[in-house]
Formats: structure tokens, C-alpha cells, sequence
């Protein structure tokens, strides 16, 4: 009941639509790519990814920058091949976008 009610109101009964969304998402992980490359040269040479309480792991930042584009383009791949992309993941990945563009100028 629950499933009908949701897959009703979000239009998810229409796979259709998976390749537009796919290609939408293409685009926001692109610029996701271009925002890692714009802040790489800005960041210092190690960045937090990791906090446990007071503790905090670091990397490099050459590949902590490019690791949310990389699991973005991966997640993105895998609902592909599902079929199960829907306007809810790009907005999910426009999110992304606006965290990380954030939290790498706040690392600045």
C-alpha cells in the first residue's frame, strides 16, 4: 500500500525517463569534477575526510578532492544500469555539489 502510494506520487512507475536523468546527472558530476579542479590548487596539501570526535583523519588532497565526483559518477552508472534514476537523485547530487563547494572554501 505504502509502495503504491509512493511510486504514485513520485512518478517512479516511469522508467522512461532514466536516461534524460542519467544525462542531467552527467552534467552536475561534470561540474562537480570542475569545482575539485578549480579548489585542488587552493586546498592545503592534506584535508580532513574523517572526523571521530576529537580525532580526525586526513589525505592527500590531489585525491580526497576527487573522491565525491568518483563515488557521484559511480552511484550514477549503477542506477543507470537499474533504471532507476529519477529527478529525486539529481537534486540529491546538486546537494552534493553545494557541500562540497562549500566545505572545500571553508577549508581555504
Amino acid at each position: 500500500m505504502l509502495r503504491k502510494f509512493i511510486n504514485k506520487n513520485l512518478n517512479l512507475e516511469n522508467k522512461g525517463d532514466s536516461k534524460k536523468y542519467f544525462y542531467i546527472n552527467l552534467v552536475i558530476i561534470l561540474i562537480m569534477f570542475l569545482v575539485s579542479a578549480f579548489f585542488i590548487s587552493k586546498l592545503p596539501v592534506q584535508i580532513p575526510i574523517l572526523h571521530e570526535g576529537s580525532k580526525q583523519i586526513y589525505i592527500d588532497s590531489k585525491i580526497g578532492v576527487f573522491l565525491i565526483p568518483v563515488l557521484a559518477l559511480i552511484t550514477n552508472m549503477l542506477f543507470s544500469l537499474q533504471k532507476r534514476l529519477y529527478i529525486f537523485h539529481s537534486i540529491i547530487y546538486l546537494l552534493v555539489l553545494i557541500g562540497m563547494s562549500y566545505y572545500y572554501y571553508t577549508l581555504i
